[in-house]
C-alpha cells in the first residue's frame, strides 16, 4: 500500500503566517482565503472488473490508478442501487434507495390502476445532497450529460446552476460527453469568487453514446490503444427488435459490419482507456485556480454494462454484479489529512456518498440519509473495518432485488412481468408473470462475473438474504407513500407507519 505525501494544512499554516505577514506589513484581507469545494463525477455504464484497479487483464485505467495511489482512496467493494441510469443518478444525489423517488402507481377504489405521467420525481421530503449544500451558503451546479437528469424529474433541486444536456443553447448546443461538460464545470469554477465554497456535479454518458460511432467521433475523437478481442468472445450476437431485450443486442446499440461480442468489448475498454486519459486533466484545472487543496473530489460508476454475462448483452439493467458493481474513489480535500494512497475492500454503497460528502465537509446530514445510508467518514480515518452488513439493489429492467452481503451476491428477479423481457428470457409466449429467478452467487477471488446459467448452492444461505430484501423492499414501499401523498393513498400513510419510519431516521419531525 502506498501511502501519498501530504502538505501541511492550511488551516495549520495560517497561525504560522500571521506573525510573518504583520511584520512584512501585510495584510491578509488583501487575501481572501480559498473556498472549499467538492466536486463528485458520475460516469454512467462503467463497470469495476473492467479497471486497471480491479486487476483487470487491459490495462484500461492506468491514469487513474497513478492518481489513486497518490491521491485517493480506491473501494473495491462498492455497489449501485440500481444498474439503470434514472434510479442510479437518484440514489446518488438523495442518499437514499431510489425506490422512494419512485412515482406510486395510483390504484382507485374500484380498482383502476392508473400510472403517473413521470415514473421518476424526487420528491421535497427525500433527502438532497445539493440542497444541502446551498442552505449552508455553498454555491451549487450540476452539469448532466443526458436528457433524463432533468428538472421534470426534480434533479435541479438544490443547484443554483442547472446546466442541461449540451449546455444552456438550445438551438445549437455544444458538445456532449466529457469534453464538453468538462468544459462548461471549468468555465464555471473560473466565474467562482475566490471565497466561495462550492459543490459540483459533473455527469458523464460517454460510455452509452460509445455505439454511436458518428456522434462519439464528432464529440470526442478517436479510440485508442487497439486491444485484442478474445477467442472465446469471436460470435457475433443477434440484434433484437426492440429492447430492453434477453440475449440479443439492443438496436441502438447495434453496430456496422456485425462485429464480434470481442470486437464490442474491445471497443468499450478502449472508451474507458480514452476516460481515463482525459478524466486526470480535471485535477490540474483545479490547482491552477488554487483550489485543489481544498477540494474534495469522488468519481463514481452509476452502473455497469453486461457482455451477456447476465443476460443483457452490450445493455445494462441485470440485478448482478456486472450492473451493480461499480468504481469508487474518493480524493479528500488534504486540509483533511486522511491517509490516501490506499484500497478499502468493505462493502459500501454510492448511496453512501452524499452522507458522506457532508460529513467529510462538516455539515450536518438530514433524515433520510441518517436512515438511508451509511457513512464511510470512519473507513476514510481508518477507525474502522466495517460500516455495512449487506447492500441493496432494486429497479432493474425487470421486477425483484438483489441483496449482496460480505460473502454472498442473491438475487430475485421476475423477467416475465414485461413481454419482451419475458418471450427473450423464457423461449415462449406463455404467461410468466409468477415465475422467478432466484441466483446464489458465492463471491471471492476467481469467481466469474456474472448469473447466466447459475442458480441456488445454498438454500440456507438464500432464504436468508431473501427474507432481508423482501423486508427491505416492503419498507422501501411505505417510505415511498408517505413522501409522494395524494388523496389515493392517505389509508397508507398512517400515524403508526409514520412514527415507524421517524424512528428508523428516513422522515424528520413535522
Amino acid at each position: 500500500m502506498k501511502i501519498g505525501s501530504r502538505s501541511l494544512p492550511l488551516g495549520l499554516l495560517a497561525p504560522l503566517l500571521a506573525p510573518l505577514l504583520w511584520a512584512c506589513g501585510g495584510d491578509a484581507q488583501e487575501h481572501p482565503p480559498i473556498g472549499r469545494g467538492v466536486l463528485l463525477i458520475a460516469v454512467d455504464a462503467w463497470r469495476f472488473d473492467h479497471t486497471s484497479f480491479a486487476g483487470y487483464d487491459r490495462d484500461t485505467t492506468p491514469s487513474l490508478s497513478a492518481f489513486a495511489a497518490q491521491e485517493a482512496v480506491v473501494f473495491t467493494d462498492a455497489w449501485s442501487p440500481a444498474p439503470l441510469l434514472v434510479p442510479a443518478h437518484a440514489g446518488l444525489l438523495t442518499g437514499c434507495a431510489p425506490t422512494v423517488s419512485r412515482n406510486p402507481t395510483v390504484v382507485l377504489s374500484d380498482g383502476t390502476r392508473l400510472a403517473p405521467l413521470t415514473k421518476w420525481f424526487l420528491p421535497r421530503d427525500v433527502p438532497s445532497l445539493a440542497e444541502e449544500y446551498q442552505a449552508a451558503g455553498w454555491r451549487t451546479a450540476a452539469f448532466v450529460d443526458h436528457a433524463s437528469i432533468d428538472a421534470l424529474q426534480g434533479f435541479d433541486r438544490g443547484f443554483r446552476d442547472f446546466v442541461p444536456v449540451g449546455g444552456e443553447r438550445r438551438r445549437a448546443p455544444g458538445p456532449r460527453g466529457l469534453g464538453g461538460v468538462a468544459k462548461r464545470f471549468i468555465r464555471w469554477v473560473k466565474s467562482l469568487d475566490a471565497e466561495e465554497d462550492w459543490f459540483a456535479y459533473v455527469h458523464l454518458n460517454d460510455l452509452e453514446v460509445l455505439w454511436n460511432e458518428e456522434r462519439w467521433l464528432r464529440d470526442r475523437g478517436p479510440l485508442e490503444p487497439a486491444f485484442e478481442p478474445r477467442p472465446e468472445l469471436d460470435h457475433v450476437p443477434p440484434v433484437g427488435f426492440r429492447s430492453p431485450i434477453f440475449h440479443a443486442l439492443p438496436p441502438r446499440h447495434a453496430l456496422q459490419g456485425q462485429p464480434s461480442l470481442g470486437e464490442y468489448e474491445v471497443r468499450y475498454d478502449r472508451a474507458i482507456r480514452w476516460l481515463d486519459h482525459h478524466l486526470v486533466r480535471i485535477p490540474p484545472h483545479l490547482d491552477a485556480e488554487g483550489r485543489l487543496e481544498r477540494t474534495t473530489l469522488v468519481l463514481v460508476g452509476t452502473y455497469g454494462l453486461g457482455f451477456g454475462e447476465s443476460g443483457f448483452v452490450v445493455d445494462s439493467g441485470s440485478l448482478s454484479d456486472v450492473d451493480l458493481h461499480v468504481p469508487l474513489l474518493i480524493r479528500p480535500a488534504p486540509e483533511l489529512g486522511l491517509e490516501v494512497g490506499r484500497t478499502c475492500e468493505s462493502l459500501v454503497g454510492t448511496v453512501d456518498v452524499a452522507r458522506t460528502l457532508l460529513e467529510l465537509s462538516g455539515l450536518p446530514v438530514p433524515a433520510g440519509m441518517l436512515g438511508g445510508s451509511a457513512s464511510l467518514v470512519p473507513l476514510l480515518r481508518g477507525e474502522t473495518e466495517t460500516v455495512r452488513t449487506e447492500v441493496f439493489a432494486s429497479n432493474g429492467h425487470a421486477d425483484g432485488f438483489c441483496v449482496v452481503d460480505e460473502r454472498w451476491m442473491y438475487s430475485l428477479s421476475r423477467p416475465g412481468t414485461r413481454g419482451v423481457l419475458s418471450s427473450s428470457w423464457f423461449g415462449d409466449t406463455r404467461e410468466h408473470r409468477r415465475d422467478e429467478v432466484e441466483v446464489l452467487v458465492e463471491r471471492g477471488p476467481g469467481t466469474p462475473p456474472g448469473t447466466l446459467g447459475l442458480g441456488v448452492v445454498d438454500r440456507a444461505a438464500a432464504s436468508a438474504l431473501r427474507t432481508v430484501g423482501e423486508e427491505r423492499l416492503e419498507l422501501l414501499m411505505r417510505w415511498r407513500e408517505v413522501v409522494h401523498p395524494s388523496p389515493w393513498n392517505v389509508d397508507k400513510r398512517g400515524p403508526a407507519v409514520v412514527e415507524e419510519l421517524r424512528a428508523r431516521g428516513l422522515i424528520g419531525d413535522p
